[in-house]
């Protein structure tokens, strides 16, 4: 059918199994440079990308008996829960993706495919045309859309709840556009802030501030319950998470709740895979070990000195034999220089009935001080983004766990940084308004004025100007305690 119909792209929007049930047959290899044979048909996966909620595959598709070929750009959304409807930002970036693969063929047609082939189908193909025709006319018709669509598919958008998500999904893309920005042009937006003779009022980067402004969520008290309960271990009682987001303790440890001020969220590439928390309060130092534990961390990231976080004490002391803290042994060693601004250590952590340590490596900024309300230097994030590129795998069984005062602030620059290094490094182009727009979905604090935008820009700009001819990491600065240069 690809073949007969002239497809180029394939939108595939469900996973190739869920709850145990198979949704789809894998039709692609499944390693780069393999092919498979299908009829008369060879296929071969030339490149795959992944994303935080979705995969992109180059397929070749040649005709072995006319030896014709034609390259197939598959995209498959793996975010879509079993019985239920995705979040719409999602969804809404990999149709950014699949629009921008459609207008290199412009005249051929887009493949949809879930399962049946009605209900995600349904759904993504009313987005998609929908979208299209409000940008275009300035109004949009829902309900005689879908009737039109039933007259030649009966049952498509299959039920309820994929048609209030279709409203969902179409009301937040026209609140706001996608503004990706090419390298150069993305160093250009962030010197006509700081250019003294620029009108900075109407400059590209302060209106998407502005904007980001007005969208963020608003999370009401009732929406926050457990953290109003718990408010004696908030540092501060004007971050709190959201009950339905919020990270919820799994481990027992008699006299102590589930509750710890943290909430996940994804980088460019990977879906909830960064804990962003508050440091524990005086007397809660167990909950950070058991944040640590129960999801998994390998790498813990202070923002701060730990020398000047007041709860470190009970928790952060090198010790050969270690300290029991409850039920858990943990051990830290000394601490090494890894450059003038990253101090690295290894915590061990052993529950007394767990037979197995569990070793989380801890990057201290060492120069962005309490007080101070941004680094003087970029290099304390680049560092520490340096640091994780080449030495650490993250993914859903090695999470990162990042810590400041209110889990919010720092936590808010460090991971708009590291997902718009990640976005470059794959698709040489940086969005820092929907990567704010993400993070503030989970953690709206995050991010709140526009110097915080501006110095996570300038940050990433100073990234793209040190590697010029390339952004992924080549890491040559001085460093003290390892080598971790790599030609990368």
């Amino acid at each position: 059918m690809v073949w007969q119909e002239d497809v180029y792209v394939i939108a595939m929007v469900t996973n190739l199994s869920e709850g145990g049930t198979i949704k789809c047959a894998k039709y692609w290899p499944d390693n780069t440079g393999d092919k498979i044979k299908i009829d008369i048909f060879g296929i071969q996966l030339d490149s795959e990308k992944t994303y935080s909620s979705f995969l992109i595959h180059q397929l070749q598709l040649t005709n072995l008996k006319t030896k014709a070929s034609r390259q197939i750009t598959h995209l498959q959304y793996t975010s879509w829960p079993d019985h239920g409807t995705p979040d719409p930002l999602e969804l809404l970036m990999y149709h950014q993706y699949v629009t921008k693969a459609m207008r290199k063929h412009p005249e051929n047609k887009l493949l949809v495919h879930c399962s049946a082939g009605i209900g995600r189908t349904g759904t993504f193909i009313a987005l998609d045309a929908l979208y299209r025709h409000g940008i275009k006319e300035g109004s949009i018709n829902i309900v005689e859309y879908v009737h039109t669509m039933r007259e030649d598919r009966m049952n498509i958008i299959q039920n309820l709840d994929q048609y209030k998500f279709l409203y969902r999904a179409l009301y937040e893309s026209f609140r706001a556009t996608i503004h990706p920005f090419s390298k150069e042009k993305f160093i250009d937006e962030v010197k006509s802030v700081l250019s003294s003779d620029n009108t900075v009022n109407l400059s590209n980067l302060r209106i998407q501030f502005k904007e980001l402004d007005s969208l963020k969520p608003v999370f009401q008290e009732n929406e926050k319950s457990s953290g109003f309960e718990n408010m004696t271990l908030n540092m501060t009682g004007s971050v709190l998470p959201a009950d339905r987001i919020r990270i919820i303790l799994s481990s027992h440890v008699k006299g102590r709740g589930t509750y710890y001020n943290a909430a996940p969220v994804s980088t460019f590439t990977m879906r909830d895979c960064v804990i962003t928390g508050q440091y524990p309060v005086p007397g809660a130092a167990v909950d950070l070990i058991r944040l640590l534990v129960d999801q998994e961390c390998s790498t813990l990231i202070s923002t701060s000195p730990l020398s000047e976080v007041p709860s470190s004490i009970e928790w952060f002391y090198p010790s050969p034999r270690g300290n029991m803290i409850f039920q858990y042994r943990v051990q830290i060693d000394e601490g090494v220089k890894i450059t003038d601004y990253v101090i690295k250590s290894t915590i061990r952590i052993k529950a007394s009935a767990a037979s197995d340590w569990q070793d989380v490596t801890l990057y201290e900024m060492n120069t962005w001080h309490t007080n101070d309300k941004l680094p003087l230097e970029y290099r304390p994030i680049l560092d520490v983004v340096s640091l994780l590129h080449l030495n650490e795998n993250v993914d859903a069984e090695n999470k990162i766990a990042v810590l400041s005062r209110d889990g919010s602030s720092r936590c808010g620059e460090f991971c708009a940084v590291y997902n718009a290094i990640q976005q470059l490094q794959q698709d040489q182009e940086v969005d820092m308004f929907t990567i704010v727009r993400q993070l503030q979905r989970r953690r709206p604090e995050m991010i709140s004025v526009f110097e915080e935008f501006m110095f996570s820009c300038q940050t990433v700009s100073q990234f793209i100007e040190q590697n010029p001819d390339e952004v992924n990491i080549n890491y040559n600065h001085a460093l003290v305690g390892e080598n971790i240069y790599a030609n990368a």
